[in-house]
């Protein structure tokens, strides 16, 4: 089961390639280029794995997410 919510502090997810997750509306300005760098600021992991944040207060309250299945049907 996976669980979803809004980031309250800024972080670095060590187990998912270093992505970092920030705030809403957080923006990182490159000295020299001007350029700007948004972070997502939903973070969905597994249930283990997101109490263990929202514990240490990265991550606020979350939600299931539902896993949507898709079903085909094979023609004879």
């Amino acid at each position: 089961m996976k669980l979803q919510g809004e980031v309250l502090k800024r972080f670095r997810d060590t187990k998912n390639n270093n992505k970092i997750y920030a705030p809403k509306g957080t923006k990182d300005v490159e000295k020299y280029t001007g350029e700007e760098t948004t972070y997502p600021h939903i973070f969905v992991a597994e249930k283990t794995r997101y109490e263990e944040l929202e514990a240490k207060g990265y991550v606020g309250k979350g939600r299931i997410v539902s896993e949507k299945k898709s079903y085909k049907i094979e023609e004879e």
